[in-house]
Order: C-alpha cells, then structure tokens, then sequence
C-alpha cells in the first residue's frame, strides 16, 4: 500500500529520536515485527541465574517481554508490559476493554502459587448492555499485579505499548484476515487506522494508532482513575447501555489460589473459577487413570478415550462451575483422583457414551479469539497468562481507541445453574492457563481458542508427558475437537488414517476433517528443564507464535 511520502518521513525522524532516548539508558525497542536470529531460530539455552524465556502468540509481545527482563525487570514486569503491547498489536484479541487472568509459581518458594483475576463483570443493575459489554477488568488488573509483585514503575511498562500505537508496527497476516472476518460488524468508517480508505489494509502497512496512545498515556500519567473515573469512563458508559459511574469505580480484580491437581508426577496449578482451570485438571488426571489404554501407536483408542473424558469433564463443567462471589465451588471434592477414577469407570472402551447436557450459555464460547503468553524469569517467577475481549474485536464498538468487549454473552439462560446473570458477577469461561511442576520440570503453558481451550491444551499436555514427546512436538501434533457426536479433526499432511477414521466412525462418531488453523487453539509454553539445566519453549504455527530466551 503506497504511503503518503511526509508521512514515511516523519515515522524514520521520531524512530532516529527514540533510537537515541533508549540507547541513553531507557528500554529498548524493535518498532516492527522483526525478532532476533534466536527468536526465528530458538534453542535451548542453559539454565543458570541470569537466564529467562518468553512466548507469546506475537512476536513483537516476545521483544517486549525480553526488553524488560533484560532490563532489570522480573516477570510480573513483563506480563503486565506484554499485556499491554499486545492491546496494540493484537487488538482483536485484547486489549484495555476486556479482562483476564495471570497464574503465578515461585520456583524459589518466596510465596505460594497465586492467580489474579480481571475478568469482566456484570453491571450492579443486573442488566445486560444490549452489546454484551461487561465492565472491564483489565486496567484494573495489571496494576494490581504490578503493585503485588512488580519491581518496575507501571508507567515504563507501559511506554512499550505506547510506542508502538504511536509510531506503529507492521500489520501481520493474522490482523489482516481478523479485519477482513469482522468488518461486517466493525465501525469502518471510524477506523482509517485498519481501513484507510474503506478498504482493509494490507500485510506489512504500518499500523499506527494516535488515539489509543492518546488513552494509554492518559492512563500512565493518572493511573486506573483515568481509565475508571474520568473521560475515558464517560465514553465507556456512553456506549454501554447499563453501566454507570457507579459500575466502573467499584470493579476490583480477584487474588485466588489457583486451582490444583496431580497429573504423572506433577502437580497442576491452573486457572481459578469461573475459568476452566477445573475441567483441564479434570481431563489430565482422568487420562492418567485410564493411561494403559491410551498410546500413541493406537490412535484409535486415544482418540475415544479423551473424546470421552472430555465429554464428561464438559457436562460437568455446567453444574460445578461458576463465580465463587455467588456460587460455592466443589473445587477439593471435583478434582480429587477419587473423582477422576470415577469418571473413568463410567467410560465404554469400545462406544460411545450418549445423553450428555449441551452447553447452556447463551454463546459460551470465546471463539478462537484470546490471546496467550509465558514468561520464566532469571528468579524462576513463572507466569502464565490468557487475555481477551470476549469474541474476536469484542462488540466490535470502539471507544477512544480500543474496542469494548462482549463477554456477557458467556452467561447461562438457566436461572438455576450456576452460571446465571447476577449483579456484579463474572461469567464462565474456558480459558486456562496452566503451570504444571516437578521435581525435574516446570512447564508453563495454555491457548486461545474458546470453548476447545481445555481439551487443545489436554491433548498437548498429554502428548508431552504421558507419550514424551517433546514441547514444539506436542505442540504441533494434529489435534481434535469434540462437538456432540461430532468429531472434528486437524487435516494434516500426517494427519489421521482411513482405519483410524474408520474404527472411530465404528464406535459412533461422525467424524470430520478440519483445516488446521485457528479453530484448533494457538498453544504457547516455556519449559525449565531442570534435571537438564535447560530452559526452551514451544509456539504454535497455527498463529503466528514464537518465543526465546536470554541470559
């Protein structure tokens, strides 16, 4: 796309200028998509104390990460900073109008395993904006994290993101084709900065946003307030429908202690309720009953028997989970080994099983959209972190520069489960990021990819350490996804086998081939390989993932 030539200009004048400001001390910056020879090639590096890993489903979320971790910060550091860039870059996926979740591990046991928390929530009216719009969690949220566990000011975190809305990035193929998927429900006509000319930009434009960063510096000059509190808040409300003033100033983001479970030698740290951190516990430690059934060289079996696991951890997912401001979890009794024995019992291993509930949301199911990054640091701070705006861009309604989520479409039309729209509460969502440790490894892991979240990350999971092959392996493995009686499979060029499909079909599946993409998730993980002093990561291709390290 031909550039106005003062504007090419301009661009290679602020960059020379911002060249200088970093290189006199400040953090340093690549202001494109471009990553170091280790990020397009990555290796595993030795462990030691001054060594650290990123990896992220955007490449330039894996510069900023490094940046500041070369830079004297820790991972709370990075994640709130990546989070932030990714807002910029990724604005499909997440961003200041939505919300999320950190898990947290200490692997020198300065405090326990902890997760935070910013989810969106439901105006204190009980009523639900006609666009979907809960109140947002995610400004809120980092600068809780930043406060509980940060070394660094929030606003040098921030000034990563900021630049890169003000001097831009080069578009990458996967927001070209969001914005081609959704322009049927964006704002065209307010967004030249993504259809200049009513037309879709092209892979490679420079991207520039002067009215996001013109909210991203208000909010790092003010703090929260400016974003809960004054004209941005004004604007929020004016678009909502139902929330107010009141709704936006008491938002508070959750601290929780994440969900736990035991999978072949590891213990499980994974996302709290009403995140599905339950349900992928519940998928791996029920796998692990059933593991002498299930080998790599029968793919038949393994197939049925984690199509059935998953099945029965998602009918239970309906009635056990919700948000534990309302509803009590039966967290302890539900992801007990006990539990897990006894889902296994219940499995035929030779048909399938019928009579499960449908999901009963009213759209419950993030999409393919969400966004998912990992950080390990020199200190062994492990976070783990899956953000989103709901459905991909959100509402698809923009608001001085970032797009507003939907999430409320996540909530249940039945008034006795406990998903139901209450004042004040967070909807259910299968969003899961994970950290799994032990003795010899810790793994941080997760995806996007909505309602197939937890069954995608039991499938690599499993791949990794129950069948041992490695992360990048398991990561790139065809995958499947389950819908009713459906079976939906990754066509790959390895992919699944006439007789495979064939004893599938035999035991009662309708079983589909599925073009890989992002319909099967976007799985990204770092592994600290103790026993081997090594520390490496796995992306996935199905974005445009990728990770490295650094000492």
């Amino acid at each position: 796309m031909k550039k106005p030539m003062y504007i090419i200009l301009g661009v290679l004048i602020v960059a020379g200028v911002l060249f200088v400001w970093f290189r006199e001390g400040n953090i340093s910056l690549n202001l494109d998509n471009s990553t170091s020879d280790q990020a397009n090639d990555p290796e595993a590096v030795v462990w030691d104390d001054d060594t650290y890993g990123v990896s992220s489903n955007h490449p330039i979320a894996v510069e900023v990460g490094k940046n500041i971790l070369e830079n004297g910060g820790n991972a709370a550091d990075a994640a709130v900073a990546m989070s932030y860039a990714l807002g910029v870059v990724e604005p499909f996926g997440s961003g200041l109008g939505g919300g999320g979740e950190m898990v947290f591990y200490f692997d020198d046991g300065s405090q326990d395993p902890v997760t935070y928390q910013y989810k969106e929530r439901v105006p204190l009216s009980g009523n639900i904006p006609a666009n979907d719009m809960g109140v947002p969690g995610f400004v809120k949220g980092m600068d809780l994290i930043n406060q509980e566990l940060g070394t660094k000011p929030i606003e040098e975190l921030m000034d990563p993101a900021i630049a890169f809305a003000e001097e831009g990035f080069e578009a990458d193929g996967l927001l070209v084709s969001r914005l081609n998927a959704a322009s049927d429900r964006l704002p065209v006509n307010e967004l030249e900065q993504f259809f200049p000319n009513g037309e879709v930009i092209s892979e490679n434009d420079t991207v520039q946003q002067p009215e996001l960063a013109e909210t991203l510096k208000a909010i790092q000059a003010e703090g929260p307030d400016a974003f809960y509190d004054g004209e941005i808040a004004k604007s929020i409300i004016a678009h909502s429908g139902h929330v107010t003033t009141d709704d936006m100033k008491a938002y508070k983001p959750v601290e929780a202690e994440p969900v736990v479970g035991e999978f072949m030698g590891y213990d499980i740290y994974t996302a709290s309720p009403p995140l599905s951190g339950v349900t992928l516990v519940q998928i791996l430690q029920t796998a692990d009953v059933l593991q002498e059934y299930m080998s790599v060289e029968n793919e038949t079996d393994y197939i049925h028997l984690l199509a059935e696991i998953t099945k029965r951890a998602y009918d239970d997912r309906l009635n056990i989970l919700g948000d534990p401001e309302f509803f009590d979890n039966p967290i302890a009794e539900t992801t007990s080994m006990e539990y897990a024995e006894d889902l296994a019992d219940s499995i035929d291993l030779e048909n399938i099983s019928t009579g499960f509930e449908e999901d009963d949301s009213m759209a419950e199911d993030d999409a393919d959209n969400t966004t998912h990054f990992v950080v390990i640091d020199q200190d062994g701070m492990v976070v783990s972190t899956t953000n989103t705006l709901g459905d991909f861009f959100g509402s698809g309604q923009y608001v001085e520069g970032f797009f507003l989520n939907d999430a409320m479409n996540n909530f249940s039309e039945r008034e006795a489960s406990p998903n139901s729209v209450e004042p004040g509460k967070t909807p259910r969502s299968f969003m899961s990021p994970t950290i799994l440790v032990s003795d010899e490894k810790i793994i941080g892991i997760g995806t996007p990819g909505g309602s197939r979240i937890p069954m995608m990350m039991g499938q690599t999971i499993i791949q990794n350490i129950m069948f041992g092959k490695e992360i990048q392996e398991a990561i790139d493995a065809p995958r499947f996804a389950l819908e009713g009686d459906d079976l939906f499979i990754e066509d790959m060029k390895d992919g699944i086998s006439d007789e495979v499909r064939d004893g599938l079909t035999e035991r009662g599946y309708n079983v589909y081939l599925k073009d890989t993409g992002l319909y099967f998730g976007g799985i990204q993980a770092l592994v600290l390989d103790k026993e081997n002093n090594e520390l490496y990561g796995g992306a996935d291709s199905r974005r445009i993932g990728t990770w490295d390290t650094g000492n």
